[in-house]
């Protein structure tokens, strides 16, 4: 029997202990506690196991990637892989093939990723919206970026609308850079 969740996808950091059913309300059936410690789940054990889940989605990385910069005639990237915090992993140069992973391009001396499948303006600002495998959609905004690469790049821009982000220096042919976005 599948269980359909309830509640927003994780992408949005709106979790809390009652999405994952929490309840500080639970009592142990009879107010006995658990029978045997080693096998059996207790009123409050469940409820910090939906807490520590909870905390997980907030602070999990919304997609991290690895990226191979080539400097040839004209200046190209193949996107190793990305792994967004809603679907597979993916290999990819430059153009994604499925939907809500970023495109990745070389602007200049800067590496661009940005989502234009999936980014919405509402009152002004833009958002990143994407469904989870339940068809319910989420929104949000990349908000940092921790940027490693052996050939020094070490600092990532995020737009201040939340949906592009830029990484300037690149201009090692062969650089390997490995991005974590929150």
């Amino acid at each position: 029997m599948a269980t359909t969740p309830t509640g927003l996808p994780a992408w949005t950091r709106t979790a809390t202990a009652a999405t994952y059913g929490g309840d500080t309300g639970k009592r142990d059936l009879g107010g006995i506690g658990k029978v045997n410690a080693k096998t059996d789940v207790g009123a409050a054990d469940w409820l910090r196991l939906c807490s520590d889940c909870a905390r997980a989605v907030r602070t999990a990385p919304l997609f991290w990637a690895r990226i191979t910069i080539a400097y040839s005639s004209a200046p190209s990237v193949t996107t190793m892989t990305v792994q967004p915090m809603w679907g597979d992993a993916e290999t990819y140069a430059g153009t994604p093939s499925g939907d809500y992973v970023p495109t990745v391009t070389v602007s200049g001396t800067s590496l661009v990723l940005a989502f234009p499948d999936c980014t919405e303006t509402v009152d002004s600002v833009n958002w990143l919206v994407v469904p989870d495998e339940f068809g319910v959609s989420g929104s949000c905004q990349m908000m940092a970026a921790t940027v490693t690469s052996p050939g020094g790049i070490d600092t990532a821009t995020i737009s201040s609308n939340g949906t592009v982000l830029t990484i300037p220096g690149c201009t090692t042919d062969g650089d390997v850079i490995s991005l974590v976005v929150f």
